[in-house]
């Protein structure tokens, strides 16, 4: 196992905690699915109840571990492309394999799925019965093995990470006319990522105001899209004020005011209250909806207002729009 930076071990240390654990809650999910049955007044069904409530506690912990992680993994891959050859930001080191945009997506995957389980848990505790046990067991098997392949990915990319191997830096990666982050193409105009991503917030906005819960959660995904490809296409180039710089890593730096994490946790976070107006749009009292429904278009706004004020401010600054 290749250690390349003392965070890693920290990294690798709450991984291991989260296999252990679910790992060890594996036989229990198997049991409570096949055997709990709430009109049972057996002393086992008494055992499995009490289970249920240390696991919840157990896991909703971990899950207060997990959150700020993919940003400190983040963290971590930016610090270390000053040590790889031609590496400028973090995407040079996720390029250093081929698995490297996987376990991104894999990582934001399981941050989401692991938020669903946590509102189901919630939802579970407090209805008689515990109508939604069964569904949330067989969520965490599958959560287990999401991340059983998170450390797995993660084993990869940092054994072959070589302070010998000559990586592409972003400007390589997301510059010309064809910008390829590992094997995910981005080919879009500007004109077109930020009129997308304009047509998307327009239906979420009136999804939001006439309160279309499940046309919000739907579209909200489209939005995560969208911004991202906007993000790396249009919008980025006016945060780096050059036209050519298209990177949605290089934000995250210190040169840039770090402004990276604050828009990655609004649109995240974001997309993901939004998302439960679709997912767990069966389980949920209409009070909890009009709350997600309300953070999530507040973090959106908050998001698309941050990207344009950098464009304005450099439009009002020079005089001129930024073209490649």
């Amino acid at each position: 196992m290749n250690i390349v930076a003392p965070e890693q071990i920290i990294i690798y240390f709450i991984d291991l905690i989260f296999i252990f654990f679910s790992v060890i809650f594996l036989k229990t999910s198997i049991t409570m699915i096949r055997r709990f049955d709430f009109n049972s007044s057996t002393t086992f069904q008494y055992t499995l109840e009490k289970k249920n409530t240390l696991i919840s506690a157990i896991v909703s912990f971990l899950i207060l571990l997990k959150l700020p992680l993919i940003f400190f993994f983040l963290y971590l891959l930016d610090s270390l492309s000053s040590s790889i050859p031609g590496a400028m930001c973090a995407v040079g080191v996720l390029n250093s394999t081929p698995y490297g945009a996987y376990l991104i997506i894999l990582k934001v995957t399981i941050l989401f799925v692991l938020g669903y389980w946590f509102y189901i848990n919630k939802f579970d505790l407090q209805t008689y019965g515990f109508k939604y046990t069964k569904l949330k067991y067989r969520l965490l098997i599958f959560i287990t093995l999401l991340i059983i392949l998170e450390f797995l990915l993660e084993i990869n990319l940092f054994n072959n990470i070589s302070p010998e191997k000559i990586v592409s830096c972003c400007g390589s990666v997301f510059g010309g006319e064809l910008r390829q982050f590992s094997t995910f193409l981005i080919n879009i105009e500007n004109s077109l990522s930020v009129l997308a991503i304009i047509v998307v917030f327009v239906v979420m906005t009136l999804a939001f105001m006439f309160k279309k819960y499940r046309l919000y959660g739907f579209t909200v995904f489209f939005f995560l899209l969208t911004a991202i490809y906007s993000l790396i296409d249009f919008f980025s180039t006016y945060i780096y004020e050059l036209p050519t710089h298209r990177c949605p890593f290089c934000i995250l730096q210190r040169d840039y005011n770090h402004i990276g994490y604050v828009l990655y946790f609004l649109l995240f976070f974001g997309t993901f209250y939004g998302s439960n107006l679709l997912v767990l749009s069966n389980i949920t009292s209409e009070k909890t909806k009009r709350v997600w429904i309300n953070i999530s278009y507040a973090m959106c706004l908050i998001y698309i207002l941050i990207v344009s004020f950098y464009v304005l401010k450099y439009y009002i600054g020079n005089g001129v729009w930024l073209t490649d």
